[in-house]
């Protein structure tokens, strides 16, 4: 997708800019332009800004835009979202890159096909997941841009990305597409997720920090509240001071929301004690 002076746009929080270990930029040999983003979605203004250096040589030069979706803080990008976004960058020669690890999500949330929100708004390559959907290993690659498949194959290979038993990562897809199991499983994520944050928003003292849009729900949880919890069940720090994040799965059940709220709700109400 990239020439050798050219940089990818993704936001500040996007996967491959800080949850890779600079494997992004290393392997590209190409510079990552971070934008900051309270949703963790591009707006047109940050993009229109971007390529504002385009053809000014002292510049790395916009060359591609990697869209997330759904975002990593669990927001989600419309259909008209996108289609601005990806206009922009069609008139102005990006590539457009959509990092699809919790595709199955936003799918299941927008209740529409995958081409109305990638192909057919001029995404160029889609990564298409599957571990965080319910499979023990394996992403696919989907090029839409002809012009770009061909070196597909030859820099999977030289990436070191081409597993000599594919056909058991290939046999887990075929097994997700069938009857849409990989939607029924994204589905029920998300519904797990929305319970979760009804949840939440009785409980006094909280405060939901995103939209609750896919299967993760992003809270203030107070110092000593979240180490009793962590303690008792593991969840993740997030980038913001007290900001913690909670994921439902294609496993999770009602029962399993149910207690988590219990423990929540014992967490803070012990604080308050000890704290008075």
């Amino acid at each position: 997708m990239l020439k050798p002076w050219e940089a990818v746009i993704c936001t500040k929080s996007s996967h491959i800019n800080i949850d890779e270990c600079a494997a992004p930029e290393k392997f590209l040999s190409a510079k990552l332009i971070d934008l900051d983003s309270s949703d963790a979605k591009i707006k047109p203004e940050m993009l229109k800004k971007e390529i504002e250096v385009l053809g000014i040589v002292h510049h790395a030069q916009p060359g591609a835009i990697s869209l997330t979706q759904s975002t990593e803080y669990g927001t989600l990008y419309s259909v008209d979202e996108l289609k601005e976004l990806i206009d922009i960058c069609k008139r102005s020669g990006l590539r457009v890159h959509m990092d699809g690890a919790r595709i199955a999500n936003a799918t299941a949330a927008l209740g529409l096909s995958v081409a109305e929100f990638t192909s057919d708004l001029g995404v160029d390559i889609l990564s298409f997941g599957g571990t965080k959907n319910g499979m023990a290993y394996g992403e696919a690659i989907v090029v839409f841009d002809e012009e770009l498949s061909a070196a597909a194959e030859y820099i999977q290979k030289q990436s070191a990305q081409l597993p000599s038993k594919m056909r058991y990562i290939s046999a887990q897809f075929s097994a997700m597409l069938e009857n849409d199991l990989w939607l029924k499983h994204a589905s029920h994520a998300n519904m797990m997720a929305a319970l979760l944050a009804d949840g939440i928003k009785l409980i006094h003292g909280l405060e939901l920090t995103q939209s609750t849009e896919v299967n993760a729900v992003f809270l203030k949880l107070p110092l000593e509240p979240r180490r009793l919890l962590q303690d008792w069940s593991y969840f993740y720090d997030w980038e913001q001071e007290n900001e913690v994040r909670l994921m439902t799965s294609f496993e999770t059940s009602e029962e399993d929301v149910k207690r988590m709220l219990e423990g929540i709700r014992w967490a803070m109400e012990r604080n308050a004690t000890h704290g008075c």
